[in-house]
């Protein structure tokens, strides 16, 4: 397998709970949309 990377272009919303049950996360990250008026650059790490 090679490495390839990939730059990202476009920004999407999810929905994420930080609640942990026995060291797992107890809800699944969920897709909320993708968001065309924001780019990469206007995301915090």
């Amino acid at each position: 397998m090679v490495f390839q990377p990939v730059m990202p272009d476009l920004v999407a919303e999810v929905d994420a709970d930080t609640a942990l049950d026995l060291g797992r996360h107890r809800h699944p990250v969920r897709y909320l949309r993708l968001r065309d008026d924001m780019d990469p650059g206007d995301v915090r790490e």
